[in-house]
C-alpha cells in the first residue's frame, strides 16, 4: 500500500491515559504502514490483529521470522511498540492440541518485547455462556497456562471479554472456574451494549485485574442482528465519561485502544477519520473534567 508523503507527526496527546489502536481498522496495511499512521496521529502504541490482508498476521510472523525481524526495524523506525498480539485462539473454538501455535506467538511477542498476548474468551455473539461451556473454556486456559509458565514467557496473557463472555454472571463463574488469577482484555462496548453492565459495574468485578482496554461507540439499530451500529467515538451512546472515571479511580496501569473494525464492517469510514475522533473525545473529556 502506498501512502502519501509523512505529515509532521501531531504532538501525542499528553498524560494520561496511554493510548492504542488496533490494526483492524487498517487490515490492508503493512507494518510499515500502520507505524507510519501511528506516528502521523501522534499515538506511540499499537495492537496488532490482521495487517497485509492476513486475518491472523501475528500467526504469519511466527511462521515467518524473516518478517518478524523486519518489523523490528519498522518499530524503531516509527518510535512505536506493539502493546499486544491479537492472536485468533479461543477457548471455546481451540483445544489442547491448539496450544503449541499460540506458544509460537508468546514466543515472538517475548522477542519483540510485547507485554501481552490476547485470547478470545469464546462463546457466540449475543448468547452468554452457559455452565458446560465456561467449565470447557477454563479447562483450555488452565491448561495453556500451565504450559505457557512451563515455556517461562515473559508476555502476559490477556482474556479478552467477548463473545458469550460479557455479562457479570459469565464472567464471575469463569473467574471462579480459573481461580480468580485471570488477567484480562475489557471490552467495554462488550460488556456495556451486550452485557448490559456499566463501565462500573464491570470495574468492580475484575477491573484490578484488566491490562488492556477496547473501546468503540455505536447507536442503536434495530435492522441489524447485533441492535446497533458502530459510530465514531463521541457520536454514539457509549458512556466514554463513565470509562475514563473508572479508568482513573482504579489507577489502571492499562493502555486505551480504540478498536476500529474495518475488517469486519468494511463499510466503516476509514480509521484515520475514527483516530481523530478517538483523540478529540478522549482530549476534550479529560481537560472539562466531565468524569471527575
Amino acid at each position: 500500500m502506498q501512502l502519501p508523503p509523512l505529515a509532521p507527526n501531531r504532538p501525542a496527546l499528553p498524560g494520561w491515559p496511554a493510548l492504542c489502536f488496533s490494526s483492524l481498522g487498517c487490515p490492508g496495511d503493512s507494518p510499515s504502514a500502520l507505524c507510519r499512521r501511528a506516528a502521523d496521529h501522534g499515538i506511540s502504541l499499537v495492537e496488532i490483529r490482521t495487517l497485509q490482508g492476513k486475518i491472523d498476521f501475528p500467526g504469519f510472523l511466527t511462521r515467518n521470522p524473516d518478517r518478524a525481524r523486519s518489523l523490528q526495524a519498522v518499530l524503531r523506525r516509527y518510535h512505536v511498540s506493539i502493546r499486544l498480539l491479537a492472536s485468533a485462539f479461543s477457548l471455546t473454538l481451540q483445544r489442547e492440541e491448539d496450544i503449541p501455535a499460540l506458544l509460537e506467538v508468546g514466543t515472538l511477542a517475548d522477542a519483540l518485547g510485547i507485554p501481552y498476548v490476547r485470547v478470545f474468551g469464546g462463546g457466540h455473539e449475543g448468547e452468554a455462556m452457559g455452565k458446560a461451556e465456561i467449565r470447557s473454556a477454563a479447562g483450555i486456559y488452565s491448561k495453556l497456562q500451565a504450559r505457557w509458565e512451563s515455556q517461562k514467557l515473559a508476555a502476559r496473557l490477556l482474556v479478552e471479554t467477548h463473545g458469550g463472555l460479557v455479562t457479570s454472571k459469565a464472567i464471575k463463574a469463569f473467574d471462579e472456574a480459573t481461580g480468580g488469577e485471570v488477567l484480562y482484555l475489557w471490552d467495554s462496548h462488550h460488556t456495556w451494549k451486550s452485557g448490559g453492565d456499566t463501565p462500573e459495574q464491570t470495574a468492580a468485578l475484575i477491573g484490578s485485574r484488566v491490562r488492556h482496554i477496547h473501546c468503540k461507540d455505536s447507536i442503536p439499530a434495530a435492522e441489524r442482528r447485533s441492535g446497533y451500529r458502530y459510530v465514531l467515538p463521541g457520536a454514539g451512546d457509549f458512556p466514554f465519561p463513565e470509562l475514563l472515571r473508572v479508568m482513573r479511580d482504579l489507577d489502571l496501569a492499562t493502555a486505551l485502544s480504540l478498536e476500529w473494525e474495518k475488517q469486519w464492517h468494511p463499510e466503516l469510514p476509514p480509521v484515520d477519520g475514527a483516530l481523530e475522533a478517538f483523540l478529540a473525545t478522549v482530549a476534550t473529556l479529560r481537560d472539562s473534567r466531565i468524569y471527575s
